[in-house]
């Protein structure tokens, strides 16, 4: 596993992750909104507006609390994991970017995410884990970039900062 050493945390904390049939990226957080925005080597993005691009799929974009329950049979069904998971199909050589929105908040308090990176084939691969902390509705910070070469090994692990929602909405 390689991993950086900042925005570590425990398994107890919320995960977005960023998932692949080579990777996985579940991000999880509390009763807000949080949108996962996903760059490949190609500049394709995944995000909410955009659910599917190249090698790349938005899995759920999860609004919270939001339709979080099912009645059926006069029963209550809750799910209060608040994930989002973008599945990469093939990876391609080059740098992925991977960017946390902070869509909707119900707080004022700096909002916990956390971002698991899993590199699932061939085998289930532990790349990143580790919690970040967004501050209102609009914050937008770039948890992991990370390059993959022709042989499919992951380096380079950072957090430079990227704006992907500005590319996004076609904004300078």
């Amino acid at each position: 596993m390689t991993s950086l050493p900042k925005n570590t945390t425990d398994s107890s904390q919320p995960v977005k992750d960023f998932f692949d049939n080579y990777f996985n990226e579940p991000l999880s957080f509390p009763s807000n909104d949080v949108d996962a925005v996903v760059e490949d080597p190609q500049g394709g993005l995944v995000w909410y507006h955009n659910r599917d691009t190249g090698l790349m799929h938005l899995d759920r974009d999860d609004r919270g609390n939001l339709a979080d329950s099912v009645k059926t049979q006069g029963e209550v069904i809750s799910n209060p994991i608040n994930q989002e998971t973008v599945t990469v199909r093939g990876l391609q050589t080059g740098e992925y970017v991977i960017n946390l929105l902070h869509y909707k908040s119900n707080y004022k308090e700096p909002l916990p995410v956390t971002v698991k990176v899993e590199k699932l084939n061939p085998t289930v691969e532990l790349i990143y884990y580790g919690q970040h902390f967004l501050n209102g509705v609009g914050d937008e910070i770039t948890a992991l970039r990370f390059s993959v070469d022709g042989t499919k090994e992951i380096s380079n692990l950072n957090q430079l900062p990227k704006r992907l929602l500005t590319k996004a909405l076609g904004r300078k």
